[in-house]
């Protein structure tokens, strides 16, 4: 379907920007984009790009699955799942959820993204 063509190609792009140029990232945050990050609520481009930026200086995401809906909004809803290591540490499981919404001109803008690690 097509929220499931965007929804790969929005991960796809999320996170290689994520593991190699985050400053990239801005691009698809706004300032009504809210980043829940291990319970911690980030709200507006700002504010998310600098607790991205101060989490760790390298990143390597490993996707392991993905889910995707489409909202009765024409948003998108994505869910994943996979492994995560930051600064060449062991790997961690997490989870990272999305809802991304049309920005107009076939662009895509993040609405909502909530990330928690995965504690066995």
């Amino acid at each position: 379907t097509m929220a499931q063509e965007l929804g790969r190609a929005f991960i796809s792009f999320f996170y290689q920007c994520y593991d190699g140029d985050r400053t990239q990232l801005q691009t698809i945050y706004k300032d009504c984009s809210m980043l829940t990050c291990e319970g911690q609520e980030f709200l507006g481009m700002q504010a998310i790009m600098e607790k991205i930026a101060g989490l760790g200086a390298s990143f390597r995401h490993n996707i392991q699955t993905m889910d995707v809906q489409p909202t009765a909004d024409n948003s998108i809803l994505i869910t994943c799942t996979g492994e995560i290591a930051i600064d060449e540490n062991q790997p961690m499981l997490f989870t990272e959820t999305f809802i991304i919404r049309d920005n107009g001109g076939n662009s895509y803008y993040v609405h909502n993204d909530m990330f928690r690690f995965v504690l066995a």
